[in-house]
């Protein structure tokens, strides 16, 4: 139909929706009712033109992603977003204050010293509290940088909608943008909890404990800087990127065919051509959907596993040395017994941080549209 001229001009959106209440009223009235292959070209063509072509770049890999979600969020609401910083670095230092504490217990213990002993355990219950202080500051400022965010996003995504011209539209039709409001800005709240709880949090509480770990012991604080960060730039992103922005399209896809199906939904009826529409149209991307799902899903998974697994032999690791180090007496029993409390508290930020990249990988394709269509 955008091909076709009427009046000098091409097909808009109303002229398909004119010639949909136009066909309705042919059809019903049994002049036509027996012509069922004009009736599947003219779906088909109606079809094709409310669905769309889209054009989009470079896949999202997971780092551009991450960059993507947090400029949203800057842009949103900063204040907010300093504050969940400031108390993530709060909730990061209970870890070594803790392994401080342990350390001072166990010499007290060591010394038989039960006025230290006592002042270390009232300090050491008191650091939970301090945790717990940290962590509802933490809940405060997310709560508002998740609202924030939604609404900066939607506000930006109607503007645009408004100001789209005839090009526009034949990139992003209805069905797409519907899609868009509905489907990806969701995606991008589960981007914007991975990068707060799943990567900022843990992130913090890794780096205070590394550069506790340096002030106290330099050459195992130095080992912990220079391994760790490799763990994240050799995560495999390339495939994980490419299942993610293939998911993100294939939905979008599903939900334009069933915003084209709402707007033909009367032209459908009247032809009793529900079940050939469902096969001919839903059926397809649904199924195809799917199975990007699963492979989105799977390789998301695999990202995960390789972080955590990596995290966990990183602490393993400097467990054997600290080790080492205690019976060489490097370091003191006291310092090894607070060490391995340090690094024993990071498997769970270790796990956090491998689900922020299954995170990442499901919802590098939303972001990915909603940056290409602002």
């Amino acid at each position: 139909p955008s091909r076709q001229r009427t009046g000098g001009r091409l097909w808009d959106g109303f002229d398909l929706r004119r010639f949909l209440r136009v066909a309705e009223t042919e059809l019903t009235g049994g002049r036509h009712a027996h012509s069922w292959a004009t009736v599947d070209i003219c779906l088909f063509k109606m079809m094709e033109e409310l669905g769309g072509v889209e054009h989009t770049r470079e896949n999202y890999g997971i780092f551009t992603a991450m960059a993507s979600g947090a400029r949203h969020l800057v842009r949103s609401d900063c204040l907010c977003l300093a504050a969940f910083c400031g108390a993530s670095l709060a909730d990061g230092c209970v870890g070594p204050v803790q392994a401080w504490l342990t350390a001072a217990l166990t010499q007290a213990a060591m010394d038989g010293d039960k006025d230290a002993a006592v002042w270390c355990i009232a300090a050491y219950l008191g650091s939970y509290i301090a945790g717990a202080v940290a962590y509802g500051a933490m809940v405060r400022a997310y709560s508002a940088l998740l609202a924030d965010g939604t609404c900066h996003v939607q506000r930006l995504v109607a503007a645009q909608m408004l100001a789209m011209g005839c090009q526009d539209h034949l990139t992003y039709p209805s069905g797409s943008v519907n899609a868009m409001f509905a489907s990806d800005i969701t995606r991008l709240q589960d981007l914007w909890t991975g990068l707060t709880w799943s990567l900022l949090a843990p992130l913090m509480r890794v780096s205070v404990a590394v550069l506790y770990a340096t002030s106290v012991s330099p050459q195992v604080g130095v080992l912990a800087m220079t391994v760790f960060p490799l763990i994240f730039l050799t995560v495999p992103q390339q495939r994980s990127s490419s299942v993610a922005a293939a998911h993100s399209i294939a939905n979008s896809e599903t939900i334009s065919v069933f915003q084209s199906g709402v707007a033909c939904q009367r032209l459908i009826w009247s032809c009793d051509r529900q079940d050939f529409w469902m096969q001919k149209y839903l059926k397809p991307p649904v199924a195809d959907q799917r199975d990007k799902h699963m492979r989105m899903r799977i390789w998301g998974g695999v990202v995960q596993a390789y972080v955590q697994q990596l995290v966990s032999f990183f602490v393993v690791v400097h467990v054997v040395i600290l080790a080492w180090m205690a019976v060489t007496q490097t370091i003191t029993v006291t310092e090894f017994v607070g060490f391995v409390s340090l690094f024993s508290s990071l498997g769970t930020p270790s796990i956090s941080l491998g689900g922020f990249y299954r995170v990442a990988v499901a919802s590098a394709g939303s972001a990915q549209r909603v940056d290409e269509f602002l």
